[in-house]
């Protein structure tokens, strides 16, 4: 699926826009190919992103 497509889906979806904008945030990073900060926020955002993050001793 295009990234515009996903960005569309996400800005009509039900979610809040601070997650919105982190989401569409997280899209463009991995697409800047900066995949190792993408999926850090992608980790912080999800509600286990807290556990894993102290379990890799992240913050």
């Amino acid at each position: 699926m295009k990234k515009e497509n996903i960005i569309k889906k996400i800005e009509g979806s039900n979610l809040s826009e601070e997650e919105k904008k982190e989401i569409i945030h997280i899209i463009e990073l991995y697409n800047q190919n900066k995949i190792q900060e993408a999926l850090f926020r992608l980790i912080k955002l999800m509600s286990i992103g807290k556990d894993i993050l102290d379990w890799f001793d992240i913050t």
